[in-house]
């Protein structure tokens, strides 16, 4: 049998919960605005998130005029202006551009804050490092 020297995980979902990490984060984010967590809040944050996604994949969120030739990495602005846009479409673009840059910031350093693993994926973590 071939032993692996090294076994690659994605973690979303694999070896942590997602959607718990996302609702912390999301909670941290909509309190900084003096508004409470709602279930149908986070429902429609979450949908929004995974549509902006989908959409980016798809080239159907059309850039600023200053932005559309960046190629390779991409600079800060760049980053920015594109994760702020489902803050806006969250907060029906009642925000400033500003705004939901900040709150995505907040959102972003928020996932990092916990991480909420799946039962068991310390004990099979374990069990893979002693073998």
């Amino acid at each position: 049998m071939d032993k692996y020297k090294i076994l690659i995980f994605d973690l979303d979902d694999t070896l942590i919960d997602n959607l718990e990490n996302v609702r912390y984060a999301y909670t941290k984010m909509i309190e900084s605005v003096g508004e409470k967590y709602s279930e149908d809040g986070f429902k429609k944050w979450y949908e929004i998130d995974k549509n902006f996604w989908k959409d980016w994949q798809d080239g159907l969120i059309k850039l600023p005029a200053h932005l559309k030739n960046e190629t390779g990495k991409k600079s800060e602005e760049f980053l920015n202006w594109v994760r702020a846009q489902r803050v806006l479409i969250y907060f029906d673009n009642q925000i400033s551009l500003e705004k939901a840059i900040e709150l995505n910031h907040l959102f972003m350093n928020s996932l990092t804050e916990i991480v909420i693993a799946i039962d068991g994926a310390y004990d099979t973590l374990k069990y893979l490092k002693e073998k």
